[in-house]
C-alpha cells in the first residue's frame, strides 16, 4: 500500500493500464524532429466514441474524429513528456480492427504524478 496519495496515483496507474484489465497496446509516436518520430508501444486505455468535432481550416471546416487516451506519465512504462499537436499516437478505430488510425495529440486535459489524459484528433488509416 502506497504511503503518499502521489504515490498511490502511481500505483493506481499499473492497474488502469494493465492490458489484463482496462487497457490496450497503441504506438505512441513522440516528435522528435521535423517529420521524424520515434514509436513506442505502450498500454493505453482508449475511450473511442461516435463523438465528431468540426475543425476550421482556412475557409474549410473539416470532421474529425476524436479520442481520449490515458497512459502512464513514466519513460518506461508510458511517456515521461507529452509534446501537444506535435506528437502522435495509433490506435484501432474499434476493438478487433486489423488496421491502426493514427491521431494527433491536440491536449493535455489532465496530469497527475501517474497519468497523463489526452485529446487525440485525426482518424487517418495507416
Amino acid at each position: 500500500m502506497a504511503e503518499t496519495f502521489q504515490a498511490q496515483l502511481t500505483e493506481d496507474a499499473g492497474i488502469f493500464l494493465n492490458s489484463s484489465e482496462f487497457a490496450e497496446a497503441v504506438t505512441y509516436r513522440q516528435y522528435t524532429a521535423p517529420a521524424t518520430f520515434t514509436n513506442k508501444t505502450i498500454n493505453a486505455q482508449v475511450f473511442r466514441g461516435v463523438q465528431v468535432d468540426s475543425v476550421r481550416i482556412g475557409q474549410q471546416a473539416l470532421a474529425a474524429k476524436l479520442i481520449e487516451i490515458q497512459i502512464a506519465r513514466d519513460a518506461t512504462l508510458g511517456i515521461a513528456t507529452v509534446k501537444s499537436g506535435l506528437d502522435r499516437v495509433r490506435v484501432k478505430n474499434k476493438l478487433g480492427d486489423a488496421a491502426d488510425m493514427e491521431f494527433q495529440v491536440v491536449e493535455i486535459l489532465e496530469h497527475d504524478p501517474g497519468i497523463y489524459r489526452l485529446e487525440c484528433h485525426g482518424g487517418v488509416a495507416v
